[in-house]
């Protein structure tokens, strides 16, 4: 046996050899792993199956799998009597170079499952989780044994269908002969994902939901609750909503996880610190993906040219609620209900789409989930999650919601179930036993500081296990996550002034509404910004992540409770609070500084820009740019009537009144070019922007008829036969009075008086095309 030098995991070089076991232990990530002379050419792969279910072709696949090179882990002669079972198949999962995942009912039972009388959880479930976020983890190749829904953590993946393995001994070595395939690829690093699925670019959120999930506690009652809701109610939506950290999303992993009863039909997750996953286009797109992978009646749907062209790229950017219509909502009304039962929509944190605005010409995800969510088939409903936000609510006003009290006493006893479970953790029981506490004595001291706030409660345990405060600390902490955010600041800047040279870069990082790059972020924090910057990631490094899966790499704070925390000097008081206005400034001046920086070109986009300088008030820079046609050009139609909502809800509510003049500006820039077919494009765009303006807000319906009546003009120019040879070539002449009539449809839907001239100039369009 030749002795190893590292960890195969982590590279640490803290490893042992231990007799009694005969493996070896890394002290650092507690890796175990067996060396032998023949390890590497015979790759271990575990056998995960119900023993239910899927005994005797777990047994059959053993012996085969064995006859063709490979060394196989199953359960039940590894596992003698009396031992931990549960540190072996840890041991086993580590171990091993490739899991085999036997799908029955009853390796994806959860607890929940109406049909299941077990009384609990699949241990498959955990192994392929476990598999699955191992580090690094270990490849995964399911075998459909018996029909079922696949586990969401591995949806994606193509299964070996074995269904039919009882049938002949013709089907069994026809499902053996593939699955051998599937592995030899699997160890080769080759991934198989279900093409119908991956074809639709479904957002993979296993990661996000498996560290929400990772530690949850309690929530039985609301559970039930919903489970209660589906069942009895005919109401199409469920909200669920309460403040920041009691827990949403991670009940939200919960459902995923347990998808109890098999209810749920596909789920997705906004997160406002990874834009695209608020992009009503890939919702879309996911949501059809999923439901895809759940329903193969809906999958064989995807076939027909009308949906197919409907969930493409294209035409979910250009038109998300005409492809969400005919792609998932019309199929789904021809369905009957799957196995009878009601299922439902899963989306978490709807509040976190809301702040940026309309994404699309579509609008939000929430405005795409309100217009359809009476329409949804009579066995679908929605279960969505938000903050107590006005936006989301008003949005989908006349649905339930379900308000998460953090002074309900099942939530505080829920927190006293989290902080037990913490406690029995190595690090934290550690910590008691050198206090000379008790665990019941930590609770009980704990728990009423936590407010009935999950967040707060685990950044509570993680500053005791990471020493930023003792025991004597807690007494005089109050509740609340922003006490903790406060007493955090107190402590790492005792007075004004250590804090000041922060304040930039903490005003930058409030302002943006996706990842820094480096380079931005130490230019807009100032003078010696560099240094600045990398003092402040020192203080305050717990609360700011590097965001690698971003389009641009960079910095953003961890939560976006900590940015409404710093903004609101009621909150955190005026020592701590920041000028989001003066951060928006400095981040549009670096930006469009570099705006020629290949790297940074989705970073500095001129939306984006505009956006910033209207938060900040810069109406002069914000006009200057607005009428430079090289600045504007790449902004074109279906991006401004996006952008405009935008633009209207980010400025300050007292100067919203300045962007009134926008659509006149864009069609006066058109006006100074030479270029005819250019004076119709900045037109289109100046009409479609004002237009996107009042689909978001009919308040918006002044503004709408000011912009008619002051470019009725356009009419006439637009008679004119060069530009009506153009505009009839281009087809623009049909996306003009269409423009025109929706714009005359929407005031006459808000009941908004129309002037006759108004009414006379949408005549003149109609005759001229």
């Amino acid at each position: 046996m030749t002795q190893p030098v590292a960890c195969p995991s982590c590279g640490s070089e803290r490893i042992r050899f231990r007799n009694h076991r005969g493996d070896w232990f890394c002290d650092d990530c507690d890796q175990r792993w067996v060396v032998g002379p023949d390890v590497g050419t015979q790759p271990l792969v575990f056998l995960s199956y119900a023993r239910r279910d899927a005994s005797d072709l777990a047994t059959r696949l053993a012996a085969d799998l064995e006859r063709h090179g490979y060394r196989i882990w199953l359960d039940r002669p590894k596992i003698v009597a009396g031992s931990d079972w549960e540190v072996k198949i840890r041991d086993g999962l580590r171990s091993s170079q490739l899991v085999v995942a036997v799908l029955t009912p009853s390796a994806v039972r959860t607890t929940n499952n109406p049909v299941a009388d077990a009384a609990g959880d699949s241990v498959c479930l955990d192994e392929i989780s476990f598999a699955r976020f191992a580090e690094p983890p270990t490849a995964i190749v399911p075998v459909m044994a018996e029909m079922c829904e696949p586990p969401f953590s591995i949806f994606r993946l193509d299964y070996v269908d074995m269904c039919r393995w009882r049938d002949s001994q013709e089907h069994y070595e026809g499902g053996l002969r593939r699955l051998l395939r599937g592995i030899a690829d699997a160890l080769a690093g080759k991934v198989a994902y279900r093409t119908d699925v991956t074809n639709l670019k479904p957002w993979d959120f296993a990661a996000f939901l498996y560290e929400k999930h990772r530690d949850f506690c309690g929530r039985e009652w609301l559970l039930t609750e919903i489970e209660l809701w589906l069942r009895t109610s005919r109401e199409p939506a469920l909200l669920v909503a309460g403040d920041p950290g009691v827990g949403k999303s991670a009940l939200v992993a919960e459902l995923v996880h347990r998808n109890p009863g098999g209810r749920v039909l596909a789920y997705h997750c906004c997160q406002a610190d990874v834009r695209a996953t608020l992009e009503t286009a890939g919702f879309v797109r996911s949501i059809a993906a999923m439901i895809a992978s759940q329903l193969p009646e809906y999958a064989a749907f995807l076939t027909e040219l009308a949906v197919r062209s409907a969930l493409d790229w294209d035409s979910c950017r250009a038109d998300p609620v005409g492809s969400f219509d005919i792609g998932v909502v019309a199929p789904l009304q021809r369905l009957r209900a799957p196995d009878g039962k009601v299922r439902f929509l899963l989306v978490d944190a709807l509040d976190e789409a809301l702040p940026f605005g309309v994404q699309s010409a579509g609008g939000t995800i929430v405005d795409l989930l309100a217009t359809f969510v009476e329409r949804l088939p009579p066995w679908l409903r929605l279960v969505a999650t938000t903050r107590n936000e006005p936006g989301v609510i008003q949005r989908m006003s006349g649905l339930r919601a379900y308000r998460l009290d953090v002074s309900d006493r099942r939530n505080v006893a829920d927190i006293r179930k989290f902080l037990r479970q913490q406690f029995h953790t190595p690090n934290l029981s550690q910590w008691a036993a050198m206090e000379g506490l008790s665990v019941d004595d930590c609770i009980d001291e704990i728990a009423p500081h936590c407010g009935g706030n999950f967040l707060y409660a685990r950044q509570l345990c993680d500053g005791l296990v990471r020493g930023l405060m003792n025991y004597a600390e807690l007494g005089t902490r109050p509740p609340g996550l922003n006490s903790y955010y406060l007493r955090f600041f107190q402590r790492q800047f005792p007075d004004s002034r250590s804090f000041e040279e922060f304040r930039p870069t903490l005003e930058v990082l409030v302002a943006a509404d996706q990842p820094i790059a480096r380079e931005i972020l130490d230019a807009a924090a100032g003078a010696d910004g560099e240094r600045h910057v990398a003092t402040a990631l020192r203080a305050i490094g717990e609360f700011v992540v590097w965001d690698a899966t971003a389009v641009t790499p960079g910095f953003r704070l961890y939560h976006k409770s900590l940015s409404d925390w710093l903004a609101d000097p009621a909150r955190c008081g005026d020592r701590f609070w920041v000028d989001a206005a003066k951060g928006r400034s400095r981040l549009a001046q670096q930006l469009l500084e570099r705006r020629a920086t290949p790297s940074l070109a989705a970073e500095a986009e001129p939306g984006r820009i505009l956006q910033l300088l209207a938060g900040a008030g810069d109406w002069n820079q914000f006009y200057d740019l607005v009428r430079t046609f090289e600045f504007i050009q790449p902004i074109d139609s279906s991006q401004w009537a996006s952008l405009y909502p935008v633009l209207i809800q980010n400025a300050i509510p007292a100067e919203r009144y300045r962007l009134q003049r926008l659509p006149s500006e864009l069609v006066a820039v058109g006006q100074t070019l030479s270029d005819v077919q250019w004076k119709v494009f900045m037109y289109y765009r100046a009409h479609s922007a004002i237009v996107g303006a009042m689909r978001s807000d009919s308040a918006t319906a002044p503004w709408l008829i000011d912009f008619l009546a002051e470019v009725g003009w356009m009419a006439k120019m637009l008679a004119h036969p060069i530009v009506q040879h153009f505009s009839e070539r281009s087809s623009y002449a049909f996306h003009i009075q269409s423009l025109w009539d929706e714009a005359i449809q929407l005031l006459d839907n808000a009941q908004v008086a129309v002037p006759l001239p108004v009414r006379e100039y949408n005549r003149v369009m109609q005759s001229a095309f």
